[in-house]
């Protein structure tokens, strides 16, 4: 949307769901815990193939910009993750309960931008 010196924009975006294996080698095993949400039945081949399914997700970020005449500047105001989407826990994870590259971090992360044009 774009008016004078006004706009915004609401993007969405969107994470189908993704499949991590859920063997992590230690005793007693995620799968073992009851933590896999696809594990393997069959173990008689001394491996274990066990899967966890982490949920679509669709992540919802807003912006508000105005142009400040005569300055060359732009003001920015938003939101990423306006509907504060927690990421879905993941077993293989490092150093976080969330694979960082791919989602969010949980909660609304306001931010204020200003862009001076020379």
């Amino acid at each position: 949307w774009a008016a004078g010196q006004w706009n915004a924009s609401w993007t969405a975006r969107f994470i189908y769901h993704t499949i991590e294996t859920c063997d992590d080698g230690f005793e007693p095993s995620l799968r073992e815990l009851g933590l896999c949400s696809q594990p393997d039945q069959d173990l008689s081949d001394n491996s274990d193939d066990s899967r966890n399914k982490l949920p679509t997700i669709v992540y919802h970020n807003v912006q508000v910009n105005y142009e400040i005449p005569g300055w060359d500047t732009r003001l920015t105001l938003g939101v990423v993750n306006v509907l504060d989407e927690d990421p879905p826990l993941s077993y293989t994870a490092f150093a976080n309960s969330f694979p960082g590259t791919l989602y969010e971090a949980p909660g609304r992360q306001p931010y204020i931008r200003l862009h001076k044009r020379f």
